[in-house]
């Protein structure tokens, strides 16, 4: 017998406005679904919810990070209204020196989220990014209030960097949320190989901070911190090589060959 289900209906709203083309799912208990996105009257619907405590999630371009609502639902058609305010971050993205830095991607990360290494977790959780202006400027729309958040950046021939954390108030503009690039370094991998590889580089606890697919036998991976790293090359059918260990120094190259 299956379970049954409701159907949620509404209008995401932005300030009182209508929010058209925002991304609408829903998670609860382990079950999860998704629908088409807001019209351009910020109306939605989803279909096959789980009923009881919902949690209905909303993503949109305009927007920095993800909007979550709890919701109780009920058999039948629920409506559910949804309105959102618009609480933003910003700051300036400079280089070692203090230097504004202009093209810099930006977004922002919860500080409860689980640590990932930089490389690999900007944006994977749905937080749309923006980039500076030529004066290192950025704002990002559309944070989660009251919650503890960084703005991450990167750029080429940086490190990625990090602001100090801060809580913006519901409905404020919080500048002053800045960060400074650490100098970086590269490396260049080459292997002769035939086929799929991908360069992986792990500090000395194991942990992947970058991947770069090999092009022609070789890749050069941007933006890793100086010091000591280790260099392996992961082959089609999940094969591994043995890990190289290559120091790098800020503004230089290091090479490594399989």
């Amino acid at each position: 017998v299956e379970e049954p289900t409701a159907v949620l209906i509404g209008v995401v709203r932005e300030n009182g406005m209508p929010l058209a083309n925002a991304e609408m799912s829903w998670s609860a208990r382990g079950r999860s679904g998704r629908g088409p996105r807001t019209d351009e009257s910020g109306r939605y619907r989803l279909e096959g919810v789980a009923l009881g405590d919902v949690e209905l999630h909303v993503r949109h371009g305009d927007r920095a990070m993800p909007a979550s609502v709890p919701a109780t639902v009920a058999v039948g058609t629920n409506v559910i209204d949804i309105d959102l305010d618009v609480t933003s971050i910003r700051g300036t993205v400079t280089d070692p020196d203090g230097k504004p830095i202009a093209g810099a991607a930006v977004w922002v990360r919860g500080t409860q989220q689980p640590w990932q290494a930089p490389r690999l977790g900007g944006g994977d959780r749905g937080e749309e990014s923006t980039q500076t202006d030529r004066e290192g400027r950025y704002r990002l729309r559309g944070v989660v209030p009251g919650v503890e958040i960084v703005a991450v950046a990167r750029a080429p021939g940086y490190a990625m960097g990090e602001s100090e954390p801060v809580t913006p108030a519901r409905g404020s503009d919080h500048d002053g949320v800045d960060v400074r690039l650490p100098a970086a370094g590269k490396i260049r991998v080459r292997a002769d190989v035939k086929g799929w590889a991908m360069a992986e580089v792990r500090d000395a606890q194991n942990v992947v901070w970058h991947r770069q697919s090999l092009q022609r036998g070789e890749a050069v991976v941007d933006g890793v911190l100086p010091g000591r790293w280790f260099v392996t090359l992961r082959k089609s059918g999940g094969r591994f090589t043995p890990p190289r260990e290559v120091e790098v120094r800020a503004g230089a190259t290091a090479d490594v060959s399989f």
